[in-house]
């Protein structure tokens, strides 16, 4: 809330600068370029950070229209987390930027030892967030250190200081070519070089921050910056504190030495830190003799990420839904990997190889024998079943010509009559068109005979199809439709319990869609800002109407605390509601809580991880085939290990990528080389 003049009394009135429309009250801060001082804006009694230029440096045009620069990108921006901006202007020779006061204080001054890895992972990902809006704008911050991280009241990390920024787009050169720009301490390989800063760039900088808030100190620290450049070229990543271990990959991917190497955008960045949110809360350790995936290898990282699909019988408006997304890793190289992370990007084909190649060393060990010839290389032993999509509802013809005849039920045979509705059932034919459908002919049957049993029970069987159609829609999000044949069923059979017990309930779908959508808006971003708590408290109400999406996706906000307190245990309990109603992304979700939560129960998750990979829920086979492999919630058995293990591989290539990687797999593990890499050595 803004505070007036007569809230900063005790503070000193007089300073050395002087800005028209601004009082002044106190330094709050001084750097190379400018200071800050505490100030209201008179026109709209608005406490704001005044900052100043120095009046030497704005002598100089290439200071001052860096200055200048800086107001203008960050004015240009509308951001939760990034400052806002509310003049610029030069009076006197003093050069100035009026912003929002932020009271909170920096990051800099939050570094007192290790961090909390959660609140961590959440100040990240709220730069992340501001930085990929920036990226977009197609802006690259190039200093982004603890000091240009801010807090609000709130606790909100706010991103500042883009006096460095620069332009993709920009033909303008502040830097000569080949100048170091940035802060050596958290700066990119590619920037110690003297080269052209990406948006990977920043994302350097962002695990260098991580690394620091969790290690308790920078991972390259000297007071020689020359030392420093050096080591963010050369030096290997350390090593974080041993509670922090699993957090290491993530590190490891943010701070990757080649930008090609490093993780490619913000986006994919916020993937991964909600990866790392969800392991830190699903997982435990095990000591060696319990450790799923063996003495030398680490623990299964489980990631419940955030991406969007489209709903069954929607348009593509919203992008994606949340699903969620598992890595269950064989070994410490793949885990660095972050094996299966990104389904949107290209596939690793060298990565699933590796998988391949382990499952036919483990395949020809079992048999005691060299299983592979080269006339197996077009074998591939199990393709990925394309599941069927379900057909959808008959088409029901509304209005067709009404000149057929009408039927005289009197002069006609009942048998006839009953073998030509059965035929109009067959075609669809139920109500309409007028004088050609079995309803008609039905009741026509019982103007002759009242007591018929085939024509009673098939009027009936008309109603009970509209229920049907009237839930298909429903799932489909079809809603006038739905009514529709609601209403259409009841003029069958008027007093038809399930369509009037259906006609109530369709109001409360409708209200927990509506719910749901809202939910939807304030976690994505659509149409207002991101507000994770009521995003939560939407998901649960339309959860509480019985939606099955919003029940698993209210699981996943309480098992990473987006908006709730974090509770594992009603995470479990709204997976279970949703599981029981066919929600893939949450029988899934169910069988990693009960096998690596704290309420442990892996026969039920054995149950849960089967119905899910039977439905063609690719993260379930990878984390089946464990199961079947250590006998975790599954009889051990090698088949089934291999069976899933294969199917795993596979789901995640077209078919050329499939017999590539399938005969270079199969050269590696009979030691004969492909015809590619027989060519190449001549």
């Amino acid at each position: 809330m803004p505070v007036g003049v007569m809230g900063l009394t005790g503070l000193p009135e007089h300073t050395p600068v002087s800005i028209p429309g601004y009082r002044i009250f106190s330094e709050i801060g001084r750097g190379g370029i400018a200071t800050v001082y505490l100030a209201v804006q008179e026109s709209l009694d608005r406490q704001v950070a005044l900052k100043v230029m120095s009046p030497a440096l704005a002598a100089e045009p290439n200071f001052s229209e860096r200055f200048i620069r800086e107001g203008r990108i960050v004015a240009q921006f509308s951001h939760p987390n990034i400052v806002t901006i509310y003049d610029i202007g030069v009076s006197d020779y003093h050069h100035y930027i009026a912003m929002e006061h932020i009271e909170g204080g920096s990051l800099n001054g939050r570094l007192e030892g290790p961090a909390d890895p959660a609140w961590s992972l959440s100040v990240i990902e709220q730069i992340a967030r501001a930085l990929g809006y920036a990226h977009e704008k197609g802006f690259v911050h190039r200093d982004v250190k603890p000091e240009n991280i801010l807090f609000r009241s709130n606790d909100t990390a706010v991103l500042t200081d883009f006096g460095i920024a620069k332009s993709a787009s920009s033909s303008t050169q502040l830097t000569s070519v080949g100048t170091i720009v940035g802060t050596p301490r958290y700066m990119s390989p590619e920037q110690a070089h003297g080269h052209e800063a990406d948006p990977r760039s920043d994302i350097y900088a962002l695990g260098v921050i991580l690394y620091e808030l969790l290690a308790g100190k920078p991972p390259f620290e000297t007071p020689e910056s020359l030392a420093v450049l050096y080591a963010h070229i050369n030096t290997p990543i350390p090593s974080l504190p041993e509670d922090r271990h699993n957090l290491q990959p993530l590190v490891d991917t943010m701070m990757e030495k080649n930008p090609d190497d490093r993780v490619p955008d913000c986006a994919t960045l916020i993937d991964l830190i909600h990866m790392a949110q969800q392991d830190r809360r699903f997982l435990r350790r095990y000591g060696d003799s319990g450790s799923p995936a063996g003495t030398s290898e680490l623990t299964i990282p489980v990631e419940v990420a955030q991406s969007r699909a489209t709903r069954l019988g929607e348009s593509t408006r919203r992008g994606r839904a949340m699903l969620a997304i598992s890595s269950i890793v064989v070994s410490a190289a793949v885990a660095a990997a972050w094996f299966g992370l990104y389904p949107s990007t290209s596939i690793n084909a060298e990565r699933i190889k590796a998988d391949i190649v382990e499952l036919l060393h483990r395949a020809q060990q079992v048999a005691g024998r060299k299983l592979l010839t080269p006339d197996a290389r077009t074998r591939i032993p199990l393709r990925v079943e394309n599941y069927p999509v379900p057909e959808a509802p008959p088409e029901i013809q509304i209005n067709k010509d009404e000149d057929s005849q009408q039927i005289v039920a009197l002069d006609i045979n009942i048998e006839a009559l009953r073998r030509d509705a059965e035929k109009l059932v067959r075609e669809g034919r139920l109500i309409h068109p007028p004088g050609e459908n079995a309803l008609e002919i039905y009741q026509s049957i019982l103007a002759v005979s009242p007591n018929d049993r085939s024509a009673q029970t098939g009027i009936q069987n008309i109603a009970d199809q509209y229920l049907i159609f009237a839930q298909e829609n429903t799932v489909a999000r079809q809603f006038d439709a739905a009514r529709t044949f609601i209403a259409q069923g009841l003029s069958a059979v008027p007093d038809h319990r399930g369509l009037l017990a259906y006609r109530q309930s369709l109001q409360q779908i409708v209200e927990a869609d509506r719910a749901f959508n809202r939910a939807e808006e304030y976690y994505f971003g659509d149409r207002v800002p991101v507000d994770y708590r009521k995003a939560a408290q939407y998901y649960l109400q339309a959860a509480e109407l019985g939606h099955a999406g919003a029940q698993t996706k209210i699981g996943i906000c309480y098992a990473n605390g987006y908006g709730v307190s974090a509770s594992q245990e009603q995470a479990i309990r709204w997976f279970q509601r949703a599981a029981s109603q066919g929600e893939l992304i949450a029988q899934y979700n169910l069988s990693l809580g009960l096998t690596f939560g704290p309420n442990r129960n892996t026969q039920q998750a054995g149950v849960w991880a089967q119905k899910a990979a039977a439905q063609g829920y690719e993260p379930a086979y990878r984390l089946l085939s464990w199961m079947y492999k250590t006998g975790t919630g599954m009889p051990q058995s090698t088949k089934e290990y291999l069976k899933w293990g294969f199917k795993s591989a596979f789901s995640q290539l077209s078919s050329d990528e499939q017999v590539k990687v399938w005969e270079d797999a199969l050269a590696e593990v009979s030691g004969e080389p492909t015809e590619d890499a027989a060519a190449a050595t001549k």
